[in-house]
């Protein structure tokens, strides 16, 4: 709903705005202020205070490069309330530089948000590598990483070995991931397609045509081409992993390969699927798991 709202400002208004801004304009009056002043605003940070209260380090939350901050509503909802939450979002200079380049800038704006750390980071899917590379930047420049949080991210480090899986570990995989894939992805597909059934229909029904977007599929295209060049360098620190439980059939765990360039892999097991784990209700269970690695470190500051 949030997403169709601001397809409509943008076609109104000629004024394209993060979804995420929601996070600072949650009325209609604050919106039309947003709109209002947004010609005379600037690039802009990628910070997105999605819960900015409290005494704790703030924990950043990375997005994934095709989403935005959204994506963490939930988990912030369930954190400690003494745990300031930001989002750090990619711009559209995504498309134009790379995850290393990326991962610069953003270390900047964290530094300017707080100098000296500690630096608490988290990242999901695409943007679990950008948090990756943003921690091993700043422990470059020896500043304090204490905890770093990757959800359900595959490394790439692990598809540029030569040896592949033979058919023997392939069975093996299917057969494990069936009972999680039958419980966690069939509902999810199910009612994906019976509600693309349903638009289609109504558009058929309203005679209009579908919209898409060629600027979204420039973006996604250009995104996976430079993924499968980043190639992740040595974390001299630990990293700790949040597994989803359900993966498609053939599919191997995500955490494969991350232990070979970590010094320390812890891997944790969280309900549903890549694609609701950040939802309800699984996402409880993540933010559980989340508070108590969260309580670890921040004890220590």
């Amino acid at each position: 709903m949030i997403i169709q709202v601001f397809r409509h400002i943008e076609k109104e208004f000629g004024i394209k705005l993060n979804p995420s801004v929601i996070f600072q304009a949650s009325t209609i009056e604050q919106l039309a202020v947003v709109i209002s002043d947004s010609q005379r605003a600037g690039t802009g940070s990628s910070l997105v205070p999605i819960q900015p209260k409290g005494s704790r380090p703030p924990l950043f939350c990375v997005a994934d490069m095709m989403g935005s901050a959204l994506v963490y509503r939930h988990l912030a909802k369930y954190l400690d309330p003494d745990q300031p939450v930001y989002g750090v979002e990619s711009s559209e200079e995504v498309l134009h530089r790379s995850i290393e380049e990326m991962a610069s800038r953003y270390v900047t704006e964290l530094r300017g948000k707080i100098p000296d750390g500690p630096f608490l980071l988290f990242g999901f899917s695409s943007g679990g590598l950008m948090a990756f590379e943003i921690a091993r930047q700043l422990q470059m420049k020896n500043l304090d990483v204490p905890f770093l949080g990757i959800l359900d991210t595959s490394c790439p480090a692990r598809s540029k070995g030569k040896r592949k899986p033979w058919e023997a570990t392939m069975v093996r995989v299917f057969v494990r991931n069936v009972p999680y894939w039958l419980y966690y992805y069939l509902p999810f597909w199910v009612r994906h397609y019976r509600g693309v059934a349903r638009n289609k229909l109504e558009r058929l029904w309203s005679d209009q045509t579908p919209d898409v977007s060629n600027e979204t599929r420039e973006r996604l295209e250009t995104i996976i081409h430079w993924l499968k060049d980043y190639s992740p360098q040595k974390y001299p620190g630990s990293l700790t992993f949040y597994q989803a439980r359900a993966h498609a059939l053939f599919s191997l765990p995500p955490n494969r390969g991350w232990k070979r360039i970590v010094d320390c892999l812890n891997v944790q097991i969280v309900p549903g699927n890549h694609l609701t784990v950040l939802r309800e209700p699984h996402v409880r269970m993540l933010a559980e798991k989340l508070n108590r690695e969260l309580k670890k470190v921040v004890g220590d500051h």
